[in-house]
């Protein structure tokens, strides 16, 4: 079953191959509790967002087991993009830590994780005074925590991903433009990497790599990297809301402002458009 939900990840039916039967043994195998008093005909289970992953909210609908709501990430094949064993390796100390949700249950294939009952923000409310304030306490504990910084530093140098960025991501756009056009159907689409190409000419990373400073002229922290809007969580009784992180991914070494600058130009985007390209300024 786990085999078969991770081959067809990615594919237009991977909702449509999942079965209830299917989710509870892969919950039931994890808690016992499940398997006591869990009736799979009755659970319920909805797709999350999500792009390198599947991700489900599953729900056992019964009171009679400590978890009956549960996170459900099924790892696609993306080592391309992120280093997967990493990132199990930091959710795992995040988990710990307490700086994101609790870990439940994790394999290979499949991570169980506690679900937080909450909300995205959006583009408004990451510009609230409260929520400022919150997310500069949250994203200093995070940043500084000796705990993630050990952890890391077993994984890789201490090296700015920011310096790593225009030799991997922006020159490997570059250099496989043609087959990136060829890739999509969408006239839009090839627009869009057009534009792509020409802001990531020659000229332009070599002028980026200038103005990029090096790791002794700004601190580097343990950073979260992609933070923008559905990976911070509010959640909590009205009158003491918290804030959460989500989504670790890219969590790497980078310069301490770069997950601050992310929060200001998030601000910035609405992604909730209507049209085509699903977000404005």
């Amino acid at each position: 079953m786990q085999r078969k939900l991770h081959a067809n990840l990615l594919g237009e039916d991977a909702m449509s191959i999942l079965q209830k039967e299917d989710i509870y043994d892969l919950v039931s195998s994890s808690f016992e509790d499940w398997k006591l008093h869990v009736d799979w005909k009755k659970i319920d289970f909805t797709k999350c967002s999500g792009f390198t992953n599947l991700t489900l909210k599953v729900n056992a609908n019964t009171n009679l087991v400590k978890k009956p709501i549960v996170f459900i990430r099924i790892f696609g094949s993306t080592d391309e993009v992120i280093n997967a064993e990493k990132e199990r390796m930091m959710f795992k100390a995040i988990s710990e830590e307490g700086l994101g949700p609790q870990c439940l249950s994790s394999t290979p294939e499949y991570r169980i994780e506690e679900f937080i009952e909450g909300n995205s923000l959006n583009n408004l409310s990451l510009g609230e005074d409260d929520n400022i304030r919150k997310y500069a306490s949250l994203i200093c504990d995070f940043h500084h925590n000796s705990t993630l910084q050990e952890a890391l530093t077993h994984i890789e140098d201490k090296t700015a991903v920011a310096l790593t960025f225009r030799k991997t991501w922006l020159q490997k756009f570059y250099d496989n433009y043609p087959k990136y056009q060829n890739m999509t159907q969408f006239p839009e689409n090839k627009a869009i990497l057009e534009r792509y190409h020409k802001f990531c000419s020659s000229q332009f990373l070599e002028e980026l790599e200038r103005l990029i400073p090096s790791d002794n002229d700004w601190p580097v922290v343990v950073s979260h990297n992609d933070i923008h809007e559905n990976n911070i969580i509010q959640y909590g009784k009205e009158e003491e809301k918290k804030l959460i992180l989500i989504d670790f991914e890219y969590c790497a070494w980078n310069y301490r402002g770069f997950d601050l600058g992310i929060w200001i130009s998030e601000r910035m985007l609405d992604y909730n458009h209507p049209e085509f390209p699903f977000f404005k300024l």
